[in-house]
C-alpha cells in the first residue's frame, strides 16, 4: 500500500501509526498531497488512461487543484477536485489533536 491510501489506511489502525500517520499528513503541502493521489490513481488504472494534475480557477479568484482522468482515445474526461479533500483532512486532524 503507498501514498495515501497508506495515510488513511493507517489512521484506523495502530495507536503508534497513527500518530505517524497524522504527522505526515498535517505536514504536507497541497502540491505533495495532490501527488499522491494521481500517483496512486495512476497506478489503479493502469496503461490506457492520462492521470494529470490540474488547476482551474473558479468563482472569486479562488483556484482548485485536482487529478484529471482522461481516457486514451477520447475526449471525454474527469477532473476530481482534492482542495477541498485536503482541507477537510488537515481540519479533521487539527481538531482532533486540540481535543485529545
Amino acid at each position: 500500500m503507498t501514498g495515501i491510501s497508506f495515510y488513511m489506511a493507517n489512521l484506523s489502525l495502530h495507536p503508534n501509526l497513527q500518530m505517524q500517520a497524522e504527522w505526515r499528513i498535517r505536514d504536507m503541502d497541497i502540491d505533495s498531497f495532490v501527488k499522491i493521489v494521481k500517483n496512486n490513481v495512476k497506478e489503479r488504472l493502469g496503461n490506457g488512461y492520462h492521470v494529470t494534475v490540474c488547476e482551474k480557477d473558479k468563482n472569486n479568484g479562488v483556484v482548485y487543484t485536482g487529478v484529471k482522468v482522461e481516457k486514451e482515445d477520447s475526449d471525454i474526461s474527469s477532473i476530481i477536485y482534492l482542495t477541498r479533500l485536503y482541507n477537510f483532512i488537515n481540519d479533521t486532524l487539527v481538531a482532533e489533536s486540540t481535543v485529545l
